[in-house]
């Protein structure tokens, strides 16, 4: 798994606010709102990048948002950060281990109005038998998608494919 999760480095907030806010200033963004799934909001999945700057889908506002596990059984937490670049904002949500909520609601409650919703599928190719066994398994695991009940409709899962 840890060769795995190398493969598919994020890229540092740093980094990629910089292709960003010159793709974002050319004004030729889409209207509306875009969620795109991270594990945090400084730190860009590979989708994200792969999105927003090798194939210039960006939208007038793009929310990163970054859900974690806490290590307290109970408890909904969540915060929103404006301006990490121009056009660029963060939503955290914090839920206890044991915690099944209605991530919409969550999202509503920041005034999102969301247009599309991004998230990132991993495409594993291997020739390792333990890597393709890991790999069935992940496929045959719900995805937060199927888990949180997003809007089905707004969804659009973009496929990072990597050979090991």
């Amino acid at each position: 798994q840890k060769t795995i999760y190398r493969s598919f480095r994020a890229l540092p907030l740093d980094t990629f606010k910089i292709a960003y806010e010159q793709i974002y200033n050319r004004g030729q963004n889409i209207d509306g709102t875009a969620l795109f799934f991270s594990r945090t909001n400084f730190e860009i999945p590979p989708y994200v990048a792969h999105c927003i700057i090798s194939s210039n889908i960006i939208y007038d506002k793009n929310i990163l948002v970054s859900i974690m596990r806490t290590d307290n059984p109970y408890g909904v937490e969540s915060g929103y950060v404006e301006d990490l670049a121009i056009g660029l904002h963060g939503l955290t949500i914090k839920l206890g281990y044991m915690e099944v909520v209605d991530l919409t609601s969550i999202i509503k409650k920041h005034n999102i109005n969301e247009k599309v919703i991004f998230y990132g599928v991993e495409d594993i190719v291997t020739s390792s038998f333990m890597l393709k066994l890991y790999s069935f398994f992940k496929k045959l695991t719900p995805n937060f998608v199927q888990f949180y009940k997003l809007p089905y409709r707004k969804i659009h899962g973009v496929v990072t494919r990597i050979e090991i």
